[in-house]
């Protein structure tokens, strides 16, 4: 016989809880300089704009730096975002 489980046991990991946002929700929290927030939404776009970016250099090293240069912009100027 199976005896009653805590509902605490089926929480969601705190180190999972931003991969379920959406953008939209991710970008609101980077806004307010969550780093998490912000390693999460990196996670989720860099190897597309990794790629973009490797089309156009069709250098390795310059598309790393242009993916950090774009990530440094995308995260200065994420206030604007509407």
């Amino acid at each position: 016989m199976i005896d009653w489980v805590s509902p605490k046991i089926f929480k969601t990991p705190s180190i999972f809880k931003h991969y379920y946002l959406t953008t939209e929700e991710l970008i609101n929290k980077c806004i307010k300089n969550d780093r998490k927030a912000q390693g999460e939404l990196f996670s989720r776009y860099k190897n597309v704009l990794y790629l973009i970016s490797l089309k156009y250099c069709r250098n390795q090293e310059e598309a790393e730096d242009n993916l950090h240069d774009s990530f440094m912009v995308i995260f200065q100027k994420i206030g604007t975002f509407k």
